[in-house]
């Protein structure tokens, strides 16, 4: 009888998708919470629902990280809103630090930053098909 159980308790714990935590190197997915001239803020609520275990919900991609080009304010990669592939180049108590900088990173979506409709992301300039602004962002490749 007590090995039944054990058989009926493996089961049911193998169904529990198993975690694990970040580590440098992962890729993840999240959305642009904050920005500043040098620094966005990215937050990781999505993870949570891929069953990763993280220290902090959020972290910070700084501007050196932001494009292998010159980049004068993080508001010309990325804005609030912005839904972005980020690879994890540090982890320590406080939370992450996250590069877009390769090829494949970048804002997977976003709206145009005038009239808020969604951008199509094809290029580095985009121009909003509503509105006619231009809008900058780094776009990941996919």
């Amino acid at each position: 009888m007590n090995s039944k159980k054990n058989v009926d308790i493996k089961k049911i714990l193998d169904k529990i998708p198993k975690q694990r935590a970040l580590e440098e190197g992962d890729v993840v997915t999240g959305v642009i919470v904050q920005t500043t001239d040098k620094i966005a803020i990215l937050s990781l609520e999505a993870t949570k629902k891929q069953h990763i275990l993280t220290p902090s919900s959020s972290g910070v991609i700084f501007i050196r990280n932001a494009s292998d080009d010159y980049v004068e304010k993080m508001g010309d990669v990325v804005r609030i809103g912005d839904i972005v592939k980020a690879k994890i180049v540090e982890v320590d108590k406080f939370g992450f630090k996250f590069a877009i900088n390769e090829e494949e990173l970048g804002v997977l979506q976003s709206n145009c930053s005038k009239c808020k409709t969604p951008l199509i992301l094809n290029s580095t300039n985009i121009k909003c098909l509503k509105c006619n602004t231009i809008n900058l962002k780094k776009i990941a490749k996919v």
